[in-house]
């Protein structure tokens, strides 16, 4: 899941995505089938917002050959039609929830350590420990941008003094691999 709802734009028709009725509004316009399950936000702390259908980060979504085919041939327009509706910068993410739905793909949600953000209260909220994560999102760049990961700027990078423990964990996975790629 999504850490939160998307954001819309100045020029969105649509519901508040903290309103309840922002998914089943989306839902209702692609004729789509309200679905049986529905999920929190990986950062929804304290519940306050209501619950998505499968709703994904975009930065890690596994489909079969399928499955790739019919995002293939719906990914443009349903984006386009998102776009309009929403004026979301997040269009192609909820692009990805409408046509998953709408083509009844056998979803599965994958735990938060797939989509583990070196943010710490993501971190603590989803119960993660270190050796738990599998794929790392950088939300947070106030100790690592993503730009610090380049090959002219790895030095720099493994000789700096963190304290948030996601991105110790980052920079001894980047350490190992400097030992192993020389």
């Amino acid at each position: 899941m999504a850490h939160y709802q998307p954001p819309l734009g100045a020029n969105s028709k649509a519901p508040s995505t903290a309103d309840p009725e922002f998914w089943p509004w989306l839902f209702r316009v692609f004729s789509i089938p309200w679905p049986a399950s529905t999920y929190r936000y990986s950062m929804d702390a304290n519940g306050a917002l209501p619950f998505s259908p499968a709703y994904f980060n975009l930065g890690f979504v596994a489909l079969n050959a399928k499955a790739l085919t019919i995002f293939a041939a719906e990914i443009a327009e349903t984006t386009r039609r998102v776009t309009a509706l929403t004026d979301s910068p997040m269009c192609c993410q909820i692009a990805v929830t409408i046509i998953a739905h709408r083509a009844e793909f056998d979803i599965e949600t994958l735990p938060a350590a797939y989509n583990s953000a070196n943010d710490l209260g993501h971190f603590r909220l989803n119960g993660l420990t270190t050796d738990q994560i599998r794929v790392l999102h950088f939300l947070r760049t106030d100790e690592i941008d993503r730009g610090d990961i380049q090959p002219h700027l790895i030095d720099k990078l493994l000789t700096r003094l963190l304290t948030n423990q996601v991105n110790i964990t980052l920079q001894d996975v980047v350490r190992e691999y400097r030992k192993i790629a020389k």
